[in-house]
């Protein structure tokens, strides 16, 4: 499949004709073509999961903002067609979809509304169908095979010096009455070679293809089934497992369903709620028109969420308290999962792997109005690894998103605490490349909490994205952070409007590139602060780092003297390329450092600063 086209913008681009000519007056202060920045990055052996968009942002790093515009034009005309949404981001991870067979015959359903009878069989059976299509996608893996991965993906997210590696490996096995590979507390990693062979086994095509179908028709159904007014909650069993309808009253659903349909009122939900699990029900869908309902769930794999299956939780409108434990709340595990929430002011609190998070596969955590509140462990809020995406996008509203508090990042910062989230990306280090993470923030004043790695950022051949369009906002980070690329990466934030704060304890971060890697911060609008011990347009051990304000009055501060503000060192006897752009205002420097208004300041041939009072 060829890499996804840029499309015709309908927003102004990140880079116009003004961030153009002075990035070009930069190159040419640097004595340097824009194609000099396409030497080979890659210093790592070909792995059968590597992506080529990936490659294609460390060999063009110019490219990168393009794509991101390109990224978020796409997301907003997609959005309100989500399974298209799905199409896009199967052709990001060199995926080729299928068409899928109808298998599923009609069944009876019990005595039930007429109105409501024909698109709730409809809907039954495009159930029947995705899971199908999606159990094809493991038909070449053997049980033990199967096993392990049922075992062990959990394994992948947990904090190795946590008890939780002791008692989630295994854990959705031993609660399903299945037999596991592994002694209760083993915490023997199979081998990357070995679990490289079995994942390459997966026919990931065929759960995407699935998805899509599936969350098609879940759109259908919502869009062509009339309001109900009566009060009534039913189970019965289907061809596709266990099936819940209520109507407006204060309904309670306890344990796991295949299929919930909730017309309205006040509800309660537990257990997985819309979660796929392969032993259990491989496709899971929720479907709550509207009220001011709870989800809760201490189960691994729910609200939306699929571990080695499909799930999808849609809340039509109210104000909702989303309350979910470790991969859940729009996660794909081996498998897709998605989140909708079309109004209300939302809550949302999940452990790890959470809130759009896609690892062999693809996690949506979408909400379209609200002032919203995302809390998570870490691996969350718009994460992606390997061949996998995720992604969270609000649409409106003044959000509070917070990822960190719980393991701390040793052995380096013994203080402070691993995120790993809000548009960040990650490989499996030295062997395995990653996938793509995306924050998608459209409107409101809102606040981005971090510690340690996120805030678009990427790590090892993966790629972060953070973009946020209108409002005040604040962003605090400790280290990695904001526009950063670490380790053979690629990192961007882009803030499009309005008086922004950023803070970072410690760099790399702000547009800095480390180790051979492409960083990108980019603001367009607004009087912004600005604060990090080092970066702001810095490539340290051949990277690339750009840092790029356009308009309004600024504030600079770096505590490093010579390690920011359009800097780049020497290392493996080969250069890094730093660049510092502020293009209107007049701005606050820190005294002491080469930066100031008006000016051009160079760190030797390699990084270079332009400060402007005004453009042309």
């Amino acid at each position: 499949m060829l890499l996804p086209l840029l499309v015709i913008l309908t927003l102004a681009p990140t880079l116009g004709k003004v961030e153009r000519k002075y990035l070009n007056f930069a190159f040419d202060v640097l004595n340097i073509k824009e194609h000099d920045l396409s030497y080979d990055k890659i210093w790592a052996d070909k792995d059968p999961f590597r992506l080529r968009i990936i490659e294609k942002f460390l060999n063009t790093p110019m490219y990168v903002p393009y794509f991101a515009d390109s990224l978020e034009d796409t997301l907003k005309k997609l959005v309100v067609e989500p399974w298209l949404m799905i199409n896009y981001f199967s052709g990001l991870l060199d995926l080729e979809l299928y068409s899928y067979p109808e298998t599923v015959p009609d069944l009876p359903l019990p005595e039930i509304d007429g109105k409501i009878k024909k698109p709730l069989k409809r809907l039954i059976k495009d159930i029947g169908n995705a899971k199908e299509l999606y159990l094809q996608a493991y038909d070449k893996l053997s049980p033990g095979e199967l096993d392990t991965l049922l075992s062990d993906a959990i394994f992948w997210w947990t904090d190795e010096d946590d008890s939780l590696d002791d008692t989630l490996r295994g854990v959705i096995l031993r609660e399903t009455g299945y037999a596991t590979p592994f002694a209760f507390g083993d915490t023997t990693s199979v081998p990357l070679d070995s679990l490289s062979m079995i994942l390459k086994k997966i026919r990931l095509e065929k759960i995407f293809s699935a998805y899509l179908t599936l969350i098609k028709s879940v759109y259908r159904f919502v869009g062509s089934v009339p309001q109900i007014n009566d009060t009534f909650q039913i189970e019965f069993d289907a061809k596709i497992g266990r099936v819940g309808i209520g109507g407006i009253g204060n309904n309670v659903y306890e344990g796991d369903f295949a299929l919930i349909v909730d017309f309205g009122g006040d509800d309660r939900y537990s257990g997985r709620t819309g979660g796929g699990i392969l032993t259990q029900y491989p496709v899971s869908v929720v479907i709550d028109i509207r009220g001011n309902d709870i989800y809760r769930s201490n189960k691994v794999g729910s609200l939306g969420s699929g571990y080695l299956g499909l799930g999808i939780l849609y809340d039509g409108s109210g104000n909702d308290l989303y309350d979910a434990s470790h991969v859940s709340l729009g996660a794909g595990l081996l498998g897709c999962g998605a989140l909708i929430d079309v109004e209300g002011n939302d809550i949302y609190r999940g452990g790890f792997f959470t809130q759009g998070a896609g690892n062999f596969g693809c996690g949506l955590l979408l909400d379209f109005e609200g002032n919203d509140d995302f809390s998570a462990y870490d691996w969350a809020q718009g994460f992606g690894s390997v061949k996998g995406v995720g992604i969270i996008y609000d649409r409106a509203g003044n959000d509070r998103y917070y990822a960190g508090g719980h393991y701390i990042h040793h052995p380096l910062l013994p203080s402070n605490y691993r995120s790993f989230a809000q548009g960040f990306a990650m490989g499996w280090r030295p062997d395995i490349s990653g996938g793509i993470g995306i924050l998608l923030d459209e409107r409101g004043n809102d606040t981005y909490h971090v510690e340690v790695y996120g805030q678009g950022a990427g790590y090892w051949l993966s790629a972060g994205f953070l973009i946020d369009d209108q409002g005040d906002d604040s962003y605090h980070g400790v280290e990695y952070v904001q526009g950063a690329g670490i380790h053979i990466a690629c990192g961007t934030l882009i803030d499009r409007e309005g008086k922004d704060s950023y803070y970072s304890r410690y760099g790399p971060s702000q547009g800095e590139g480390h180790d051979l890697s492409v960083g990108w911060l980019i603001d367009k609008n607004g009087d912004d602060n600005y604060y990090v011990s080092g970066g702001q347009g810095a490539g340290i051990y051949n990277s690339v780092g750009f840092f790029i304000d356009s308009r309004g009055k600024d504030t600079y501060t770096t505590s490093e003297k010579g390690s920011g503000q359009g800097w780049a060192n020497m290392g493996r006897g080969a250069p890094g390329i730093g660049v510092f752009l502020d293009l209107q205002g007049m701005d606050i420097y820190r005294k002491g450092l080469p930066g100031s208004n008006n000016r051009i300041w160079l760190n030797g041939s390699i990084g270079v600063g332009i400060d402007l009072e005004g453009q042309e």
